[in-house]
């Protein structure tokens, strides 16, 4: 008898013991959940952003932005195909790298496919959401949900140098015909000026721009089975519209992209030059820009039969599918985007804010006046994204098209033999996807 009470003694000592350390690590566990939930957990708040405007102006206002949210920020700035690889290698992660991520609305296909972003739907109130421009809001959107906000809308817009219009007796150019016989007329190497500028480097850069000249000539990328189709008489067009344009440009102009073209412009290097909005600070709020004050910034030139449109891009920025704190995030992102802070993002050279009522502010349309342009395309619902279709294969589709017709500009392919490669090529992209 005593020897068994010995044993009931030391079973009941350990059933406490086992009770207790049960207890005690699901209290741990609770707590590192909560922690994990916190916001405190969240710091520093992390940050993904391809290095385009908005995000050096977010740099440059930093110190203010982190001041105002009480967050200490980890900004993480890339290059554009950095921040699309880094974005879709975060998903293998348990749990997301950062708290926010910043994405070209052309990605949001892959993304969704890929599970990269939250759902943001219900997120924020109808009435708030009503302030953006609308179509850069609706290009956060895919099957009517909201998987982020606007943070850099923007048109590709034809910049041209008024003064040298006014010494020629020129008008703006409104169609490409027109483009071509203006660059004509400004194109003087001699003086160290060449006619125009643009996206014509390998890959990505000159797949955008085909993809903008095929919409100028109304040749869309895609038929109405989805499938790649512009081995046509207006994709002919198109691709001989970029052969003439050649004649007028730099000598480097197959190596010639985004920031390289507007700069180069705001250096007087150039009389024209196919720009995104967002740079316009290069010229008109750059010490060393030597054009500012002489441009006049319009709408993409569109080939004579064809109706006007603008490509309009977008950065938006959303919550990562895997984020530590989905609601924290949300809550960070909303604050990001109202008006006081979206004011400093101007201040420190944002020329594209999102919110309509900033846009059509006088005072920033006379610090930007691309944005006296942008407000009137956007009245007239002359901008446009479908010649961009954000699709899964996007990055791959432009990447065959900067590819094929660089081997055209070089001269290794007649325009009839880059538009047949590019189209088999594309083809073969989209039924290995669908297989």
């Amino acid at each position: 008898m005593k020897t068994c009470r010995c044993v009931n003694f030391f079973s009941t000592i350990i059933a406490l013991v086992l009770i207790c350390g049960v207890l005690w690590l699901g209290g741990c566990g609770r707590r590192q959940a909560e922690a994990d939930e916190s916001p405190a957990s969240a710091a520093p708040f992390r940050i993904l952003m391809v290095a385009d405007p908005v995000a050096l102006a977010f740099e440059k206002a930093l110190p203010e932005i982190e001041k105002e949210l009480g967050l200490e920020i980890s900004l993480e700035s890339v290059g554009y195909n950095d921040g699309r690889r880094l974005a879709l290698m975060n998903t293998r992660d348990r749990v997301s790298r950062y708290d926010l991520i910043a994405f070209d609305v052309v990605w949001l296909g892959e993304y969704l496919e890929m599970n990269v972003l939250s759902d943001l739907s219900g997120a924020f109130s109808e009435e708030w959401l009503a302030g953006f421009l609308a179509e850069p809001l609706r290009g956060s959107m895919m099957d009517a949900r909201l998987y982020g906000l606007p943070i850099q809308p923007h048109g590709e817009h034809l910049w041209v140098r008024q003064d040298l219009l006014t010494e020629h007796g020129l008008a703006f150019p409104q169609t490409t015909d027109a483009v071509l016989a203006v660059a004509a007329v400004l194109h003087d190497p001699g003086a160290g000026r060449y006619g125009i500028a643009w996206n014509a480097q390998r890959g990505q850069p000159l797949g955008q721009t085909m993809a903008h000249f095929f919409a100028a000539f109304g040749q869309p990328l895609l038929d109405e089975t989805g499938m790649p189709a512009f081995q046509t008489e207006r994709g002919l067009k198109a691709a001989e519209y970029a052969l003439a344009l050649k004649a007028y440009s730099p000598p480097d102009i197959l190596n010639m992209a985004w920031d390289l073209r507007t700069s180069r412009f705001a250096a007087g290097g150039v009389a024209m030059t196919y720009g995104w909005g967002a740079r316009a600070h290069m010229t008109e709020d750059h010490s060393a820009s030597r054009v500012r004050g002489l441009v006049t910034y319009g709408p993409a030139p569109h080939a004579p039969d064809s109706s006007p449109v603008t490509p309009l891009g977008v950065w938006s920025m959303g919550v990562p599918a895997n984020a530590r704190s989905r609601s924290h995030s949300v809550q960070v992102l909303s604050r990001i985007l109202q008006p006081d802070i979206q004011r400093w993002l101007v201040e420190a050279g944002n020329c594209s804010p999102p919110l309509s009522d900033l846009v059509a502010d006088p005072n920033i349309q006379q610090k930007f006046p691309v944005l006296q342009t942008v407000q009137r395309l956007n009245e007239a619902e002359q901008f446009d994204m479908r010649m961009r279709p954000r699709i899964p294969q996007w990055a791959d589709l432009c990447e065959i098209l900067g590819t094929e017709f660089h081997e055209m500009l070089a001269g290794r392919l007649t325009a009839e033999e880059a538009l047949h490669r590019a189209e088999a090529a594309a083809r073969k992209l989209f039924e290995a996807e669908d297989s």
